[in-house]
């Protein structure tokens, strides 16, 4: 199952979707997880499904039409492939699209559906799920399925935006705001892992409306940090285990998980896993994995998450926000004689930091 948003943010048109497949064939173990590498161990007994592997939910079919799909594998690769056949190079109408959807009411009941944005003279959202008599609707926005309450809590909670002297269109509002709510289901899912609960997850990607048609953010960079605030006032900061990048690579998507120990005196890499994401409807069973190497770390946006404790009060709080690259950003990545760096600017967390326990949960 999934989970797919077919919403707009700060009013920009946008689609969201995850990557994790997972069927009800709990006698077999899960595939490997980099996220959760414990995924066969006790504590996700409970999982009603088993996670089975990973395929690109959304789609950009041409410039000015975009869906994203949840069901079941096989419902996705044939209604998918008929919408590529029909409509890769227009935008459908709604009528249009009730008629390429009409031949999956019955084969597909209650096991496939689509959201997403048509833009002929204006961006549409629409939706649909297969069912004797459905048909496709217009609709305002969209979250469809196994994901969707769960999902739902982490859009409408508060998060910081990010921050980038640059931001100042509506546009880089919308793509900072989405990346921290993708990077929120991360977080969660490095964690206490309850997205694995409604079956969805392993991050996912977005798609938004440019002046040029809709296009995919091609690349960002997540990071993961502890934070002790001392009996003292002093602030340490100790890095995650985790470091991640996703990076879309126009038909599939590559994901990068490097697990990180100390060794001497610093934090180096001792596993890295990169995977290649197809699309749900072309496994692209021809793509050399190996060839696409080690993602670089830099990017132009990162996404980093904060799980703060003060010491003396024992109060806890966590805060996510992903900041643009450039000079003035929050997080900027050097790479010299081959070591990467990660410069954070700490007066900037920091006053984010007392904001969270000073305001928003007085010490």
């Amino acid at each position: 199952m999934s989970v797919v948003a077919a919403l707009r943010i700060e009013g920009i048109p946008t689609i969201i979707g995850d990557f994790l497949l997972t069927d009800n064939d709990t006698t077999k173990p899960h595939i490997f997880l980099p996220t959760r590498p414990d995924i066969n161990s006790s504590p996700f007994g409970h999982l009603d499904r088993r996670v089975a592997g990973m395929r690109r939910k959304i789609h950009i079919f041409n410039d000015n039409f975009v869906a994203g799909f949840t069901g079941s594998v096989k419902a996705g690769e044939e209604v998918f492939a008929d919408l590529e056949h029909r409509f890769s190079t227009k935008a459908p109408t709604i009528h249009e699209l009730d008629d390429a959807f009409q031949r999956f009411n019955t084969k597909y009941s209650n096991g496939a559906s689509v959201a997403g944005w048509t833009m002929r003279s204006r961006p549409t959202c629409f939706s649909w799920s297969a069912a004797p008599g459905s048909r496709a609707r217009k609709v305002t926005h969209e979250i469809i399925g196994s994901g969707t309450e769960h999902f739902t809590n982490l859009l409408t909670g508060a998060d910081m935006r990010g921050h980038s002297d640059s931001v100042a269109l509506a546009w880089d509002k919308a793509v900072l705001v989405g990346l921290t709510k993708i990077g929120g289901l991360v977080t969660e899912e490095l964690s206490s892992g309850k997205n694995l609960e409604a079956a969805y997850g392993y991050g996912g990607e977005m798609i938004i409306l440019t002046s040029a048609g809709f296009r995919a953010v091609e690349k960002f960079m997540l990071t993961f940090w502890n934070v002790r605030i001392e009996d003292d006032g002093t602030i340490n900061y100790l890095p995650s285990n985790v470091v991640a990048v996703y990076q879309n690579m126009g038909r599939y998507t590559a994901v990068q998980v490097t697990h990180l120990a100390f060794a001497d005196q610093r934090l180096t890499a001792r596993d890295t896993y990169v995977m290649a994401i197809t699309p749900i409807h072309d496994p692209m069973d021809s793509l050399n994995v190996k060839a696409i190497g080690r993602l670089e770390l830099s990017a132009p946006y990162y996404f980093m998450a904060f799980s703060v404790v003060d010491m003396k009060s024992g109060k806890t709080g966590l805060f996510k926000m992903t900041a643009q690259s450039g000079p003035g950003s929050v997080l900027r990545h050097i790479k010299r004689d081959g070591i990467d760096y990660l410069e954070m600017d700490r007066k900037m967390i920091e006053q984010y930091i007392a904001n969270m326990f000073n305001v928003g949960m007085p010490r």
